[in-house]
């Protein structure tokens, strides 16, 4: 009775197995690199549900200088006076994609150029890099999970103009 049921589990397993297809790792890093494109697009545009619909419930943040941000309405409270504010502009762009053998996780790489305007003086940029890591949903749709970006060096802030006494 032991050795029957410890076939059919074998058996059982196999079956599984043989039921699963396999990932196409190539088309999924290429899909990767086209959804964090059409991400970053949303920002251009400025358009906060759209910019929102690419991540996952569970999304965590890990915003510079500041604690974890975790789900999407710390994301909205994060991005919303970003993308509303005419004086800051968001540029990036994903470089690499790496997806996991089982086609369920991947991660893009980019580089990233924040321009912020100061009323009086010409503007300040930050560029750097970041990670955003993405989990496949039950729907089959890629959602962010994790976002991360830091700057390759610390932000140049003009100096105020000296008083003459």
């Amino acid at each position: 009775m032991k050795k029957a049921a410890v076939c059919m589990a074998a058996l059982l397993a196999l079956g599984l197995v043989g039921c699963m297809r396999p990932v196409d790792v190539e088309a999924e890093r290429a899909r990767l690199l086209a959804l964090d494109a059409e991400f970053a697009k949303t920002a251009q545009r400025r358009d906060l549900n759209a910019f929102l619909s690419y991540f996952a419930d569970e999304v965590t943040l890990l915003p510079l200088y500041q604690p974890l941000a975790n789900g999407k309405e710390a994301v909205r409270k994060q991005w919303e006076p970003i993308l509303a504010s005419p004086n800051v502009a968001m540029t990036w762009e994903p470089v690499k994609a790496e997806v996991s053998g089982s086609g369920d996780l991947g991660y893009t790489i980019g580089t990233y150029e924040q321009t912020v305007a100061v009323a009086g003086e010409s503007s300040v940029t930050s560029r750097g890099k970041y990670v955003t890591i993405w989990r496949k949903q039950r729907d089959g749709q890629w959602k962010i999970v994790l976002d991360a970006g830091t700057p390759d060096q610390p932000p140049v802030v003009p100096s105020a103009p000296r008083r003459r006494s």
